[in-house]
C-alpha cells in the first residue's frame, strides 16, 4: 500500500508538473513579445523532458522557443519537434542574412522597431524611421555586429517622437526570457567571444562567465 501511494504521489507531482509547464511558457516575455495566433506551441512534459509540437513561422521563433523553455524550473532537456510554416531561406543567401538581421534588431530594445531592411550580396541598406541619431547609429551598430555582414548603408530618417512606450516591451521581464534572447543574441554576432560565454540571470541580473582573449571581448558581450 505505502508503494501504491509512493507511486500515487509521484504521478500526481508529474501531472502538475506537466499541466504547468505549458502555462509557464505562456507567461514569459518572449512568449508574449515574440509569438502571434499563427503560432502554435504546445509543450508535454514527462521526466525532465519538455517536448515542443506545433508550427512557427520560422527559425528564430523555433530556437528563441527552445532556449526559453529549457530555462524553465524542473526542464532538463528539450525535444524540439515544431515545424516551421515559413520558407526557409537557403544559407547564405541575401534572404537568409536579413532574417539574421532583423532578429537581431527584434532581441534589442534600444534600436529603431521601424528599420526596414534590405540585402544585396552582404550589403544591408536600412531604411525606415528613428526617434534619433543616436539610435540610428546604433541600429547600425548592431546590424553590422551580424556575421555576414560586410557593409551597413543607413538611409534611416530621424523623426521627432512623440507618445509613451506602451504594450508587452514595457512589461517586467522574466529570467528566463533575458537568458533566452541573450543567447541567441552571441548566437547572430560575427565575434566568436561571445560564443564563449555562458549567460546567467536572476531578479534581471545577468552573469556571464567564460573566456575572453582581451577586455574589448568583455565589453562587447556585455
Amino acid at each position: 500500500m505505502a508503494a501504491a501511494l509512493v507511486v500515487a504521489s509521484t504521478r500526481l507531482h508529474a501531472s502538475e508538473a506537466d499541466e504547468r509547464i505549458e502555462p509557464s511558457f505562456q507567461q514569459t516575455f518572449v512568449y508574449r513579445a515574440y509569438f502571434t495566433t499563427n503560432d502554435v506551441v504546445k509543450t508535454g512534459f514527462q521526466g525532465g523532458v519538455a517536448t515542443l509540437t506545433g508550427r512557427v513561422s520560422d527559425e528564430f521563433k523555433k530556437t528563441l522557443a527552445q532556449e526559453t523553455v529549457a530555462l524553465l524550473p524542473g526542464v532538463t532537456l528539450v525535444d524540439n519537434r515544431l515545424e516551421i510554416t515559413g520558407e526557409i531561406p537557403a544559407v547564405n543567401s541575401d534572404a537568409w542574412l536579413r532574417a539574421k538581421v532583423k532578429n537581431m534588431l527584434a532581441l534589442h530594445r534600444c534600436v529603431s522597431t521601424r528599420a526596414e531592411v534590405e540585402v544585396k550580396n552582404g550589403v544591408v541598406i536600412l531604411r525606415g524611421q528613428a526617434i534619433s541619431k543616436n539610435q540610428s547609429d546604433l541600429t547600425s551598430q548592431y546590424v553590422y555586429s551580424v556575421e555576414g555582414v560586410t557593409e551597413v548603408r543607413n538611409e534611416m530618417a530621424v523623426i521627432a517622437y512623440s507618445g509613451n512606450v506602451s504594450g508587452v516591451r514595457g512589461s517586467k521581464i522574466d529570467d528566463a526570457s533575458i537568458t533566452a534572447q541573450a543567447n541567441l543574441t552571441f548566437q547572430y554576432h560575427s565575434m566568436a567571444c561571445a560564443l564563449a560565454n555562458k549567460v546567467m540571470t536572476h531578479d534581471g541580473v545577468v552573469l556571464l562567465s567564460g573566456n575572453a582573449r582581451e577586455v574589448l571581448d568583455q565589453d562587447v558581450a556585455a
